[in-house]
């Protein structure tokens, strides 16, 4: 089959060509043209314009449309009797543009078609992204009118003057040869772009196992150094700055204890870190963006923040090259402060919270000013994470503050209902860190001070007995709890994709709380020892505990069992309900997709038990198709498959605010049927995930502890009156 995509010459300029294009080399010219021996009659000349394949329309010739030895033909009448140039390798050997076989004199009238020569069932990385950038060049180039072209049969017939028409394909040629040619311009290698606040120098990257390049511009500041007083305040925008900044290296990791998180991902994943220093002053972000872009393209811009429980995180764990490459779109990674200097806060003016959120709106508000210039569309910027990212990215969701720096949302394995990572108040937190801060109990204004004061060395002190400080309902960027918020009828959400994995708590989750326990084989009391310190934490009674046990593990004896049941009981309480409580809060307002990651990483499998599936951010991988930046891991074929249908379908959902597109399996609309997609290596449908564990965690359960608290007060009341009655009786005897 070939692919037609009719179009047709106005007046302005072209109508919008199709997207398809496959690889049939053919002999050209110096022009592009394919060879003709120069003198042959008209009928002659005219049988030779109708070579190509039969399918061709009867009143069409073909004119080659290809881009030779660094320059770009599209000619119309073009003198076809020059010999083809000695090494010439067309760009675009596979597209002719078909024009009509006799048109009157210096006139050309009716449809122009541009035809592929061939189909290629699976196209290639290079045959991809050529159809990718001939399909941005012609859209960006040729397009002067409103009207698209979006079927093979539409078409339009104006009428041009040919000479017209030569000038404008020349024009056309030129502009093309600027975009899809590698050192016309600027060099390409080191490309330079110009930002709101000075210039900056990026690099030319390859993507690994690929010729395919990437711009990438590293550590670009988005807001001033939160240093001295900036240290628990506000991010302030960055300062401009002389002469070209140089954007090759990655920027400073933000404070955490990074030896502890080094140490765990290696032993973890089998992953080492890359090295890089480590900074209070780490407000930067990086760029990836297709090596073919430039101002004016307004590719999707996919924003990602990173996971790490809020306390460990950087931006150069995550390489951008292999989406943006892939999906034509531009990659941003942000940075934002961590931990005590993350959200702190006194509850009061002096230091409200939040440090970290307000990081990433001011990166978005970074993104909003300058993506243009990246190749990005400010219009069309979608936010995703993972863990605590994804937490941060349904929390900017409900944020007034961060309305309108967005438009399409992706929460993975992490959303705003997430238990303990949000606080109505700060006391605990800003009594324990003036104690070990030295500082006293101070009043609020003077502990600020005093930790203002305090080197990083000591801030990483006093922040390592913290696994999690919480953010805080501010009334700035959250003026209510979450919860609320969600359930607010002025909640206007964007279109999102939400989703966890199949065994969120069995490998990453417990090694980071230190539980080992829940490693191991385990018996029914060291599932109700474990229990009972959760319902502690939570401040639930004692028998929340044993409503776990009764609903998840019944009469089971069996060992590993009974770490399964565990492994779930944890994952659904974290994780799982919560997302789910959020996609059905969110679906009657806008699109919501959801997902379950299934698949067991075949290069976790040397040293990570069997008995764990797709574990807490095993999906990051695929999303990147690099497990963390790691060169020595490799996909398999089928991984490799299953990375690029999630990138595709996340950068669709970047595009159109919906993941579905073409050789994609139909991702359905979360709503009343609550279809979701199960993402494994033969992606299918399923329906109603975990719906009696949700009923159970938000109906069943909250039911039978009202009863058991109701039942504890009459309790109390009986014991009450029944000690008054006994020291009613027992009085005048005593007298």
């Amino acid at each position: 089959m070939s692919a037609t995509i009719r179009c047709a010459f106005q007046k302005a300029g072209l109508c919008r060509v199709g997207r398809r294009a496959h690889r049939d080399p053919q002999t050209r010219d110096n022009r592009g043209m394919k060879a003709d021996p120069g003198n042959r009659s008209p009928k002659a000349r005219r049988s030779f314009w109708n070579e190509g394949p039969s399918d061709f329309p009867a009143f069409t010739r073909a004119v080659p449309f290809t881009l030779n030895e660094g320059r770009f033909y599209s000619s119309v009448y073009g003198n076809p009797d020059r010999a083809p140039r000695q090494g010439s390798s067309p760009r675009f050997p596979n597209h002719r543009l078909l024009l009509p076989l006799s048109p009157p004199r210096n006139t050309l009238v009716g449809p122009v078609t541009i035809r592929t020569l061939s189909t290629v069932q699976s196209p290639g990385l290079g045959e991809t992204l050529n159809r990718r950038r001939l399909d941005a060049s012609l859209r960006s180039l040729l397009v002067k009118s409103s009207m698209s072209v979006d079927s093979a049969e539409k078409t339009c017939e104006p009428t041009m003057q040919l000479d017209r028409l030569r000038k404008r394909l020349r024009a056309v040629a030129f502009g093309v040869l600027l975009l899809l040619v590698p050192g016309q311009g600027q060099d390409s290698s080191s490309p330079v772009r110009t930002t709101h606040t000075g210039q900056v120098r990026g690099s030319l990257v390859h993507v690994k196992n690929t010729d395919v390049g990437i711009h990438t511009f590293l550590g670009i500041p988005f807001a001033k150094p939160p240093l001295g007083l900036l240290r628990f305040a506000p991010p302030e925008p960055p300062e401009s700055w002389s002469g070209v900044k140089d954007g090759t290296s990655h920027p400073a990791k933000c404070l955490q204890d990074f030896a502890s998180m080094k140490g765990l991902t290696l032993k973890l994943l089998n992953v080492t870190l890359p090295s890089t220093s480590m900074s209070e002053d780490c407000l930067y972000l990086n760029i990836y963006t297709p090596a073919h872009s430039h101002e004016g393209s307004k590719l999707p811009v996919m924003v990602w923040i990173h996971g790490g429980g809020f306390v460990m995180g950087m931006a150069s764990t995550y390489d951008g090259s292999a989406l943006a490459a892939f999906e034509d779109v531009v990659v941003v990674v942000i940075q934002y402060r961590l931990g005590l200097l993350g959200f702190f806060s006194t509850g009061d003016k002096h230091a409200t919270g939040n440090w970290g959120y307000l990081d990433q709106v001011a990166a978005l508000r970074w993104v909003q000013q300058n993506i243009i210039y990246f190749g990005g569309d400010p219009d069309h910027v979608t936010i995703f994470g993972a863990s605590a990212g994804g937490m941060s990215v349904s929390l900017h969701v409900v944020s007034p503050m961060s309305k309108g720096l967005f438009h399409c949302a992706i929460m993975e394995s992490g959303v705003a209902l997430l238990p303990s990572f949000t606080a109505n108040s700060s006391d605990v937190v800003s009594t324990v860190v003036a104690n070990l801060s030295a500082c006293g109990q101070v009043d609020s204004e003077a502990l600020v001070d005093c930790l203002r004061h305090k080197s990083e060395e000591e801030i990483l002190a006093i922040n390592k007995p913290f696994s999690i400080i919480p953010g805080l309902v501010d009334g700035i960027f959250l003026p209510k709890h979450p919860q609320e918020l969600l359930a607010s009828a002025d909640l206007h959400p964007v279109p999102s994709i939400i989703g966890v994995n199949n065994d969120e708590y069995s490998w990453i989750i417990p090694s980071f709380m230190n539980n080992s326990d829940a490693q191991k084989e385990m018996d029914r009391e060291t599932i109700k020892d474990g229990l009972q310190k959760i319902s502690k934490m939570m401040m639930m009674p004692p028998e929340f505990g044993d409503l776990l046990m009764e609903e998840y593990i019944g009469d089971s004896e069996d060992p590993q069992t009974l770490r399964i049941q565990f492994h779930e009981i944890l994952g659904d309480c974290i994780f799982v309900i919560p997302a789910l409580q959020v996609a059905k809060l969110q679906c009657s307002y806008a699109p919501v997709y959801f997902y379950e990651f299934q698949h067991q990483p075949s290069f976790f499998r040397d040293f990570r038990p069997s008995y764990v599936r797709a574990d807490h951010g095993d999906e990051v991988h695929f999303i990147f198709r690099s497990p963390l930046g790691s060169s020595h891991i490799q996909l398999t074929e089928e991984e490799e498959l299953l990375s690029r249908k999630m990138m595709k379908y996340w950068a669709n959902f970047a595009r159109n605010g919906n993941p579905n597109g073409e050789g994609l399996p139909h991702w359905p609309v979360f709503n009343q049927e609550e279809q979701y997609m199960q993402l494994n290596t033969q992606p299918a449908v399923g329906r109603a995930l975990k719906a009696h564990r949700l009923q159970f965690w938000t109906k069943t359960l909250p039911q039978k502890i009202r009863e058991l608290m109701e039942a504890k007060e009459k309790h109390t009341e009986l014991v009450a009156v029944l000690f008054c009655q006994s020291c009613h009786n027992k009085g005048p005897q005593s007298g």
